[in-house]
């Protein structure tokens, strides 16, 4: 919870200065163009917190309470309490913070990247690529955001994880294998390699 709100507090802070030192020199008005890109990655990084603590609570809920008396009861008290509607108690704040400042120096930087006049060919292409790589940068914002607060499920970031394989049954295959060679000399010797294998397994694993 203190390294969320770290990351709204910076993210806050960062993107405040470069708006500020874009406005102070008008001609540096292409500084803004870094804002969606650093938006996002502390966005991605809010994000990646968020579900860390889901699946505190998940492993809370389903290891550590069967195994207390009467049970903690956390999670299940959470989603009693859990609201309903998140939309402007949550979503709407997120948006404002990660992808709102994003948006709003694309839309500031239009007229900067495709109507500036005296920028060369190579230097136009150049600035265009990244206006357009910052746009979608910003609309992964939206995304993570509304994934985040249920209102979106673009990635199933809970997903446990897929069950493990059977441990082949190594000591009945032995046996079936054995009744079914029938007895002779041959068969000691294929009994002995066979425990020879087998302990050696035993500290490969």
């Amino acid at each position: 919870m203190k390294a969320q709100h770290q990351l709204l507090s910076l993210q806050l802070t960062v993107t405040a200065a470069i708006f500020g030192f874009a406005i102070s020199r008008p001609g540096m008005a292409g500084i803004l163009l870094i804002v969606p890109f650093v938006s996002y990655l502390l966005c991605a990084r809010q994000v990646t917190q968020y579900f860390g603590t889901l699946t505190v609570g998940q492993y809370i809920a389903e290891r550590l309470d069967p195994r207390v008396p009467g049970g903690l009861g956390w999670e299940s008290w959470i989603r009693e309490k859990r609201r309903g509607s998140r939309l402007l108690g949550a979503t709407a704040p997120l948006l404002l913070t990660f992808a709102g400042p994003g948006l709003l120096s694309s839309v500031w930087t239009f007229g900067w990247v495709y109507l500036r006049p005296g920028v060369s060919l190579a230097s136009r292409v150049g600035f265009i690529t990244l206006w357009l790589l910052g746009a979608s940068a910003s609309s992964l914002c939206i995304l993570l955001t509304l994934q985040m607060t249920d209102h979106g499920r673009f990635r199933n970031w809970g997903a446990s994880r897929p069950p493990s394989p059977k441990k082949l049954d190594i000591t009945g295959i032995c046996r079936r294998g054995w009744h079914a060679l029938g007895s002779g000399d041959w068969r000691s010797r294929i009994l002995r390699a066979g425990r020879r294998l087998l302990w050696i397994g035993t500290f490969v694993r």
